[in-house]
């Protein structure tokens, strides 16, 4: 009797010192929380868990219960996804974009996932996927004018105005709101414009000076408009109005321009197209009448310096065109992310050449042409905005 004491009084500080390592290593809601609760389904609770933990900012938790989560688990897809959207709030797209893919491997229909996927995509340059992504959104989400809208924006930085146009017109079906509509009219207008359909954009214009009398944007792409039907007088009116509001916008100045020159005025013309460059470099249409007005002032070298830039900018146009679809073909390659990402420097786009240069680090780490060309961008000064993509 004694020894049997002996050991029941040795044996409770052990017990006692047991459960005080399980209240500290697993926590209190294991044991007394909901799910603790009979009937209720664990691994599900992992998904919301995950799910809080990322509404709180708490990423390395839901890093932490991803990697708990056998690949085969039900709630696997889910949680993943989660995981995707922590790597992705990090700025490790490399890792968001595995674990997205890895997510929807295991089950495709997550609107969520695909959405964030092809932002991936698209910001490093693989259009394509992007592209078929977003369509594949638009289908299980039938409703939603997000994925039409950033098809269209895709579409027309790729040069399919035609697509880029019936992509907001299915974004604007579905009545977005307030500041996603003056987007989609605005892409729309651009998309129909540059399609040569003038008479199909006139109402949309005019539908949109109605609700945004004083947008700058807006009264510059009417100026367009207006010059390329030959209604000079209501170009030229547009256009001053418009600079009056914004004297950088590059349509208005393009369209004044336009007027000026068929007066007879190719001084004027220049000046305003040379303003309009500055603001926004390396349009074609832009670069293609300064050319002329440049020749008609006997400015030949100008000119001749001037032929080379619109030469090259379309040829740059191409070649990234190309690049887009490489990458497409070799989405694990980092070279032709890489390549466009040089072009786009070449270009002045930077902000694309960043989102080109990190992605091929996030394929391949030790990409190193790629790490030094992101450490030249680091040592440049800082630039306005600039379009981030060919043929924007």
């Amino acid at each position: 009797m004694d020894s049997r004491r002996k050991l029941r009084k040795s044996l409770l500080p052990l017990f006692v010192l047991l459960a005080c390592a399980a209240w500290l290593i697993v926590p209190w809601k294991y044991w007394f929380g909901p799910s603790a609760k009979p009937g209720q389904n664990r691994p599900r609770d992992r998904a919301e868990i995950a799910r809080r933990m990322l509404s709180a900012g708490r990423f390395d938790e839901v890093l932490r219960i991803g990697s708990q989560v056998s690949p085969d688990a039900p709630e696997a897809a889910e949680v993943y996804a989660l995981v995707g959207q922590a790597f992705l709030s990090r700025g490790e797209l490399g890792n968001a974009r595995k674990a997205l893919e890895a997510s929807l491997d295991r089950k495709l229909e997550q609107p969520e996932a695909l959405e964030y996927l092809a932002a991936i995509y698209l910001a490093s340059g693989d259009a394509v996927r992007g592209l078929t992504l977003l369509k594949l959104v638009s289908e299980l989400k039938p409703e939603a004018f997000r994925p039409w809208l950033a098809m269209g924006k895709v579409r027309h930085d790729m040069g399919e105005t035609a697509e880029a146009a019936r992509a907001y017109e299915e974004c604007l079906k579905r009545n977005p709101p307030a500041e996603e509509t003056r987007q989609a009219r605005k892409g729309l207008i651009r998309a129909m414009m540059d399609d040569n359909r003038l008479a199909d954009a006139e109402p949309v214009i005019a539908a949109a000076l109605h609700a945004d009398p004083q947008d700058a944007e807006l009264m510059g792409l009417a100026a367009l408009s207006a010059q390329a039907k030959g209604n000079a007088a209501e170009a030229g009116e547009l256009a001053e109005k418009c600079l009056a509001i914004d004297p950088a916008n590059s349509d208005a100045l393009l369209a004044l321009a336009q007027v000026r020159f068929l007066e007879g005025d190719p001084a004027t013309a220049e000046g305003l197209l040379l303003r309009a460059d500055k603001a926004r470099p390396n349009q074609t249409s832009v670069l293609q009448l300064l050319m002329q007005a440049q020749s008609r002032l006997g400015k030949s070298e100008a000119a001749a310096e001037t032929r080379n830039r619109f030469r090259n900018v379309t040829e740059r146009i191409d070649r990234m065109d190309k690049l887009s679809k490489r990458i497409s073909a070799e989405p694990e390659s980092p070279q032709p992310r890489y390549e466009l990402g040089m072009e786009a420097i070449a270009g002045n786009m930077k902000v694309l050449a960043e989102q080109c240069f990190k992605a091929a680090l996030d394929i391949d780490p030790t990409f190193e042409p790629a790490r030094r060309a992101l450490e030249e961008i680091a040592k440049q000064p800082a630039q306005d905005p600039v379009p981030a993509a060919p043929g924007s």
